[in-house]
């Protein structure tokens, strides 16, 4: 996927949010590269993504849950991504390689206890 001793860049965030573009539609999301990446310039410790609801798919808290954590499951199953802990709205995880990320998902206003 991403070679391990370079920090996070713009152009190895770009790249992975087009990855999960590809899969983020199916679970009725779309992805936002956000934080340091985007707006700071040189390397990063970790790439920040906000995931949103494609519009006139927001349901109830209950399917917005079962999408959600579906995204997350093929997340790990297609791009190889640990799931390290939720924090209400927050998924931190790291890519296959060890790299950090934060998953955002602020619909879910309350977060969820998802345990992959």
């Amino acid at each position: 996927m991403l070679a391990k001793p370079t920090p996070w860049t713009l152009q190895a965030a770009v790249e992975l949010a087009q990855k999960i573009e590809l899969i983020a539609p199916d679970f009725d999301m779309h992805v936002a590269l956000t934080g340091g990446c985007l707006y700071k310039l040189g390397e990063r410790k970790d790439a920040d993504f906000l995931f949103y609801c494609k519009r006139g798919t927001h349901t109830d808290k209950e399917a917005l849950e079962k999408r959600v954590c579906g995204l997350l499951e093929a997340l790990g199953t297609h791009l190889g991504f640990i799931m390290t802990g939720r924090y209400g709205w927050v998924q931190k995880a790291e890519t296959a390689d060890g790299w950090p990320l934060d998953l955002f998902f602020p619909e879910d206003q309350e977060g969820s206890e998802y345990q992959p």
